[in-house]
């Protein structure tokens, strides 16, 4: 298994224990046309809490070098940081500029 942080792994190869800016990815949560979504674990929690869980939506590795992607990403990070509502998990943190771009939201369990 390959661990260490993602962001500087341009083959894309994601699996559990892996890390992306400070989250550490734990388990497949979906994934869809864009990319993937993974449940990972956020070791400082919020403002230097206790750890929490978060979602990390990672934008899929072939999408990575198309700049059209890219730019759509990023749109998307910028509308999310506007978005302030209950029934929306809030934005956390992101990189659109990172070899795999990506965002971390709250974690919402689900069915």
């Amino acid at each position: 298994m390959t661990t260490g942080p993602l962001e500087h792994d341009p083959s894309g190869a994601v699996a559990p224990g892996r890390t992306i800016g400070p989250y550490r990815l734990v388990e497949p949560l979906g994934r869809g046309g864009m990319g993937e979504v993974w449940r990972a674990d956020d070791p400082t929690g919020a403002a230097g809490g206790a750890p929490r869980p978060v979602a990390v939506k990672l934008l899929a590795a072939t999408l990575a070098a198309d700049p059209s992607s890219r730019a759509r990403f990023a749109r998307e990070v910028a509308a999310l940081r506007r978005v302030t509502s209950p029934h929306v998990a809030p934005l956390l943190d992101a990189d659109a500029d990172a070899a795999r771009p990506w965002l971390a939201s709250a974690y919402v369990a689900g069915p």
